[in-house]
């Protein structure tokens, strides 16, 4: 392009600019506005972002401390049941339970782990028919919640066992262990974040139980009965479960 020319076209645009002055300055600010909503579009979604990612942290940390709480807690009640212990040894303790259930030392206790899923009240006539004296387990102390997080944890099987029912249940006011000789507010806690949403009003058709993925600690399952008017077992959720009853008397046994 010629100087001529060049000159010429910048002849023309400052008599342009000269007499659009308004139009312009309009169309850089309209252009600058967008610009500047872009941007801050862009620092809330990054904002969002980092505000998720340290949610999901801290959901972590609190999981990994929770489970390494747990752990520690189990140890120490083992260490001192098993230095305190007069029962027996463990298979002194096998002995004084019926074939099938199992027990630890130091403890009067002997728990039935299911091989199979159920219905909640599928599994409840299960443990009833086991014996007049079995039900399924509660959970009314932090002991019983280390006992029988040990039992799942020492066998391989069980452990790979995501949930497993409980006694306890929502009645609509309150939650509570449920047996077949009487029904027992709640007293011990071991709810996870997840069921924690659910203790203030617990819905009636709701059942507690124990989840692997917060390490054996308390969810709620919403709909574990139903109405078997309107919904079949297949509708309804099944899991493992535990059933409990208490030891056999020593002396008894050694008196047979």
């Amino acid at each position: 392009m010629s100087k001529f020319l060049q000159i010429c076209l910048l002849a023309i645009l400052t008599i342009y600019i000269q007499a659009n002055p308004v139009e312009l300055r309009e169309d850089f600010e309209s252009k600058l506005n967008k610009r500047k909503k872009d941007v801050r579009m862009l620092e809330m979604v990054f904002d969002r972002l980092q505000g998720l990612v340290t949610e999901n942290l801290e959901n972590m940390y609190y999981k990994l401390n929770s489970f390494s709480v747990v752990t520690k807690e189990l140890e120490s009640i083992y260490n001192r049941e098993t230095q305190q212990v007069q029962l027996g040894t463990a298979d002194d303790m096998t002995s004084r339970c019926p074939v099938g259930f199992r027990a630890v030392p130091g403890d009067s206790w002997c728990y039935y782990l299911s091989t199979y899923k159920a219905p909640w009240s599928m599994a409840r006539e299960h443990c009833l028919q086991l014996g007049s004296d079995v039900d399924m387990v509660s959970i009314n102390t932090t002991k019983r919640q280390f006992i029988i997080t040990h039992l799942i944890q020492s066998d391989p099987e069980t452990r790979q066992v995501k949930r497993w029912w409980t006694s306890g249940r929502g009645t609509g006011n309150i939650w509570a262990w449920t047996s077949r000789l009487q029904t027992t507010r709640l007293f011990a806690d071991y709810w996870a974040d997840e069921g924690r949403k659910s203790i203030n009003i617990p819905e009636a058709d709701s059942c507690i139980v124990l989840d692997s993925k917060y390490f054996y600690q308390w969810t709620t399952e919403k709909e574990c009965v139903g109405n078997s008017q309107e919904m079949s077992l297949t509708e309804l959720p099944s899991h493992h479960f535990i059933c409990e009853r208490q030891a056999y008397d020593r002396q008894a046994i050694d008196g047979q």
